[in-house]
């Protein structure tokens, strides 16, 4: 129904880096000393057939309240923050809400007792 990343997460290009100044192209991890900035090229670009969910892409780039733990964040989101997007259509809201109770799960296990 909706893709679950960004197009911009989703490019394979093997050198995704240019150098500042001459424009080289590094790839992640190479041993070059100097400044690099993420240029990835498009031709490398994975084909999406279906767009993301933008409550969700809201949702991942938000950034939490201090002391604010991801438990909380997540049931904020779920109880106020979709229904806040007057712009979501009911399906975008209800993939979004399966989507944050899974992350829920997860966070609820990955906390100690």
């Amino acid at each position: 129904m909706f893709a679950s990343k960004t197009p911009r997460d989703l490019n394979r290009d093997p050198r995704p880096l240019s150098t500042i100044g001459t424009g080289r192209r590094v790839a992640v991890g190479s041993n070059y000393a100097g400044e690099t900035v993420p240029n990835p090229r498009p031709e490398y670009d994975h084909p999406q057939h279906n767009e993301p969910n933008w409550l969700l892409v809201a949702f991942r780039d938000e950034p939490r309240e201090p002391g604010e733990t991801e438990a909380e964040r997540i049931a904020w989101w779920k109880g106020f923050g979709a229904d806040h997007r007057t712009t979501a259509t009911d399906e975008e809201r209800e993939h979004f809400r399966r989507v944050l109770t899974r992350l829920a799960r997860f966070t609820e296990q990955e906390t100690p007792a």
